[in-house]
Parts: C-alpha cells; sequence; structure tokens
C-alpha cells in the first residue's frame, strides 16, 4: 500500500498531528468513525507509539473495509490536517489493490533480491489465507520425513516482515533441546523481541504455561498484525510445561481481538491443539523434494533475467530460460535435502554472475 519511504512520511505526519492535538482515543473515533472498533492502541501510548500502532492496523488491514483504513487516515491527515503533500498518496490508495506500488508478496521468486524461492506453492496460498484473513488464524506446517525444509519456511516469513506487512516473531527450539527448555526461555524470548526488559513472571498462580501464553498474546495485541512464529517446538520430549503453552496459545488466538491481531504459525508440529477446532488450522504437508519441477525452476530464471541479470548481456529468449531450468534440475540430486540445497546453489549464483 505504501512504499517504505511513504510509511515513514505518514507516520511522521501522523505522530506530529497526534502530539498537536494531544493524543486521545476519541481522535480514533474522528479518523476511523464506524470502523474504530478494529484500530488499537495500547493504554500507555504516547504520540509516537500511537502513530505506529494506528499505522501497522492500516497496512495489515489493506484494502478490505471500504474504504480502507488507510484511505480514512490519509484523508484526515489531507483534508482535517491540511497535510497537501499526502493528497497524492491518498488518490493512489483510493484506486485499489491494482496500484500497490510493491511488488506481488506471495508469488516472489527473489527474497530480498538475492535469495531464490521455489516452489511452496501451497505455502504461499496458506500464508496469504492466513494474512489476509481471520477465518483461520493458525498455521501448522507438518513435519517431512527427513525433517528439512522449516527454515525456508521461516524465511519466507521473515520476507513478509522485510514488506511490513506484518511483525513476525520467531522463537527457534534447537533440536534435542526440548526436555530442559523451559517456560521462562519462551517468555524471554518473545520479550527480547518486543523490547521488554523484564518480562512477567510466569510462576505466580496455579497454571504456569496459562500465565505465559496470556503474556504473550496480551503483550501482542498493540496493533497492526503479529505472527508468533513457533519452530521445532514438536520435537519429541518436549518439555510438558512448554507443550502446554504451546496449545494454550493456539487456543487463545482464536477468541476475541486475538483472532483479529496475532497469528500462530507451527512449523515441523504434528501434534493434537487441544480446544481448537479444525476449521480455525491451516494445515500444510511438505511435498517430497523430488516433485520440485522445470516449471518451478524458469519461473524463477525469469525473474531473474527480467530483473536481475547483467544489463550488458542479452535477454534470455523462453526457448533459453527453458533450457537453463532443465540443466540446473538434472544438475541437481534427485531427492531429499541435498535436491534442494544444490537447486538454492545453483539458481543463488545466478546473482554472482
Amino acid at each position: 500500500m505504501l512504499t517504505k519511504d511513504e510509511r515513514n512520511q505518514v507516520r511522521g505526519e501522523l505522530d506530529h498531528a497526534f502530539a498537536v492535538v494531544g493524543f486521545q482515543r476519541r481522535h480514533l473515533t474522528t479518523i476511523f468513525r464506524a470502523d474504530v472498533a478494529e484500530v488499537i492502541v495500547a493504554d500507555d501510548s504516547g504520540p509516537a507509539d500511537a502513530a505506529e500502532q494506528v499505522l501497522a492496523t492500516c497496512l495489515a488491514k489493506r484494502w478490505r473495509n471500504v474504504p480502507s483504513l488507510l484511505e480514512m487516515l490519509l484523508t484526515y491527515l489531507v483534508i482535517t490536517r491540511g497535510i497537501g503533500d499526502l493528497d497524492q498518496i491518498l488518490q493512489r490508495v483510493r484506486m485499489g489493490p491494482s496500484h500497490d506500488p510493491n511488488p506481488p508478496v506471495y508469488n516472489v521468486t527473489w527474497l530480498f533480491q538475492e535469495k531464490p524461492f521455489f516452489d511452496r506453492t501451497d505455502l504461499r496460498k496458506q500464508v496469504q489465507a492466513l494474512v489476509e484473513g481471520t477465518a483461520r488464524p493458525i498455521l501448522r506446517v507438518r513435519p517431512r520425513h527427513g525433517g528439512f525444509g522449516h527454515s525456508y519456511s521461516g524465511r519466507f516469513l521473515d520476507h513478509l516482515n522485510a514488506q511490513q506487512l506484518a511483525r513476525v516473531i520467531p522463537v527457534e527450539l534447537s533440536p534435542g533441546t526440548g526436555p530442559t527448555y523451559q517456560l521462562e526461555d519462551l517468555v524471554g524470548t518473545v520479550a527480547a523481541q518486543l523490547g521488554v526488559d523484564e518480562p512477567a513472571t510466569v510462576r505466580t498462580g496455579s497454571n504456569p504455561a496459562a500465565t505465559a501464553s496470556r503474556w504473550i498474546l496480551n503483550r501482542l495485541n498493540r496493533g497492526g498484525l503479529y505472527i508468533l512464529v513457533l519452530i521445532h517446538f514438536g520435537q519429541t520430549g518436549l518439555n510438558p510445561e512448554v507443550d502446554a503453552a504451546v496449545r494454550a496459545l493456539a487456543q487463545g488466538i482464536t477468541f476475541g481481538q486475538f483472532r483479529e491481531r496475532i497469528r500462530l504459525v507451527l512449523l515441523d508440529y504434528d501434534g493434537p491443539l487441544d480446544g481448537v477446532s479444525p476449521g480455525d488450522i491451516l494445515d500444510e504437508t511438505l511435498q517430497p523434494a523430488a516433485q520440485v519441477g522445470v516449471l518451478d525452476i524458469e519461473q524463477v530464471v525469469a525473474d531473474w533475467n527480467a530483473d536481475g541479470r547483467p544489463k550488458r548481456l542479452p535477454p534470455l529468449t523462453g526457448p533459453e530460460l527453458g533450457a537453463m531450468a532443465t540443466a540446473i534440475l538434472q544438475a541437481a540430486p534427485p531427492e531429499g535435502k541435498e535436491r534442494l540445497v544444490a537447486l538454492h546453489m545453483s539458481l543463488a549464483r545466478l546473482r554472482e554472475a
């Protein structure tokens, strides 16, 4: 909806506007009218924090509201506050998704301009449904034989974070450390990424797992869209308290405001989620690496040819692109993690040419 520079500009103007009027919640009603309930600002927010939370919510909602929340915000800044410099942005936002200045997010073939991302059609669809809808706030990526592919999924979620569609909070549990991993480790990792110096003590009540999950959910319920990504929490022997906290998080996210503003991604997880309706869960099972085909690789090569190939060289033709993709596939091992690694390295070398 906004470029990075535009986001900084709008946030700065909104911060200034809130500082001038002395931010109060009634100002949100002035801006968003009947949709004000969708915009949550923490009680202790000053003008700068309020501006960040409001803008993050507008961007996360994209064009789901009519008019969009961002259009209402820009209308307030341009018409009510008289900031004419934002009028051009306002007019473009009014024209809808077809005029989004950012490249396609979910069909991307190069992450951060240098990391190839191929295949994973199901993941792309599931993540889009997770981010842009509220029907299913949980994505569970089931383990694949051989235990690989989950870091690749996490990299795609990092891409969403970089595109400012959501704030991604990853927590990765190293293989084999499940029995010794503590609730305090989980809460502390989340707290560190949120900039909280002293996380709440989780052992103040009779149910530490529930206390920990409530603390995390309340901290993530601060405007905008947060995606909590738990990696390798399905490993054998996981500390029962931590396992209970994971299930409590899954259950809690399906209720009330949490459902609107928080998503849970479980990578390498195949355990039961007690108290969670199957209708609230998006499931993906990683497919065998042998299924990566010519069309998957050709799309990555085609996008490199259009945008990353050195300008001094003539662009490749369609048949040449197909031949290059075929050669890359034939040079890779036929299956397993080794196949994915080889394909990734061959494609990454294109950017080094």
